[in-house]
């Protein structure tokens, strides 16, 4: 069985703490994406999964057994690197099987193990070959055969594409999702890589400073951040985080930024402040929140909205990122498809008010309740 689990699991390298006190448990087929900035800890985290580094403190458990101080041998895991390290003078074929071959004691037809497995990547038609002879993305199918012929209890991937130019990192991975579904093979896959956490993962599990900031769904990661750092690392462009002050006025509630000014008389929203520390608020919007008033299809009043100056267009085609500034406050917006505005114009924008996100100025953290989880609860 692939279940796999991290109890407390903490690793020091003299005075420095490369992970500190990560927990979780992963099920058997379940697919976790690390994902963190460089230097957070995820790599650390793997190689102690993987045997190739103990742990200070804490334990891991492949299938229920203690394998913290097991050699990687004698884990039952298969790891993919970012550096493929195929055997240059070694065959398709003789890659793919050279695990067989180390294992000595195989009894099944080897040959038809591994054609199976090249079939199953479409690459069956290239197992004469070598290395040298393959495409980055062939080879990469090549690396991952060479794993899944183990049929390991836990499959470890360390940002295997991180080397593949973009378009070819998408078709690979969604390749790797599609064997990962085939197979139903438990996975841990780090990246630093938001977008494939996003869409790889069932699960995802975000790093920094050697700590575990959330693991969840990925729509649970994207709309509940548990933090600003979760928040910021999750979703492009970046959430636009905003000091505001709070304060109840005519029977609605108001949320002052340095740029302007949001009400809503909404229920949720009045349940949200109590209790709350009205000066230690900051506001987050996703830049995908913000729209201008002609691209929407439902209505809104003015006291959602705001107007600013656009300073800078980024038309990528299917969107379009539009840098503003109002009242020297400098925001970010994402709209659909391409625009005919001009840096310098003036635009009115309009904020989808129930998909605010508030954190605790002093702590970063989220508040748990937000407007569109009180108003679902109603």
């Amino acid at each position: 069985m692939g279940k796999l689990e991290l109890k407390n699991i903490t690793k020091r390298f003299g005075d420095i703490v490369a992970v500190n006190n990560i927990s979780f448990e992963l099920d058997d087929g379940d697919l976790l994406v690390l994902v963190g900035p460089s230097g957070c800890g995820k790599s650390t985290t793997l190689r102690m999964i993987a045997g190739l580094e103990t742990p200070t403190e804490g334990q891991v458990l492949i299938g229920g057994e203690d394998v913290t101080n097991v050699t990687p041998k004698y884990r039952d895991i298969a790891m993919v690197y970012q550096d493929l390290a195929l055997y240059p003078h070694k065959t398709v074929r003789e890659n793919i099987e050279f695990p067989l071959e180390m294992r000595g004691n195989y009894q099944g037809d080897k040959e038809k193990k591994v054609r199976e497995i090249a079939n199953t990547l479409e690459i069956g038609e290239m197992l004469d070959r070598y290395p040298s002879e393959l495409s980055g993305g062939q080879q990469q199918r090549v690396a991952l055969g060479r794993a899944i012929i183990r049929d390991p209890s836990v499959f470890l991937m360390d940002e295997p594409l991180s080397s593949l130019d973009a378009k070819l990192r998408n078709t690979m991975r969604s390749e790797i999702l599609q064997i990962q579904q085939t197979l139903n093979e438990t996975m841990v896959y780090v990246t630093h890589d938001q977008e494939i956490g996003m869409t790889l993962g069932d699960k995802i599990a975000v790093m920094n400073d050697g700590e575990l900031q959330q693991l969840a769904e990925p729509k649970v990661i994207y709309n509940e951040p548990a933090n600003e750092f979760v928040a910021n690392f999750i979703g492009s462009p970046d959430m636009n985080i905003i000091d505001a002050d709070v304060r109840e006025s005519d029977g609605a509630v108001e949320f002052t930024t340095e740029g302007f000014t949001l009400r809503s008389s909404s229920i949720s929203f009045k349940d949200l402040i109590q209790g709350v520390d009205k000066n230690t608020v900051r506001l987050g919007i996703r830049p995908q929140d913000i729209y201008l008033p002609e691209n929407l299809t439902w209505e809104y009043n003015d006291d959602q909205t705001f107007t600013a100056d656009l300073t800078l267009i980024e038309d990528v085609g299917s969107v379009s990122n539009l840098h503003v500034e109002v009242n020297g406050l400098e925001l970010m917006v994402q709209i659909s498809g391409m625009t005919d505005l001009k840096a310098g114009d003036s635009v009115t924008l309009v904020v989808d008010m129930e998909k605010l996100h508030f954190f605790d100025k002093k702590t970063e953290k989220r508040f748990t309740d937000t407007p569109r989880a009180l108003a679902e609860a109603e």
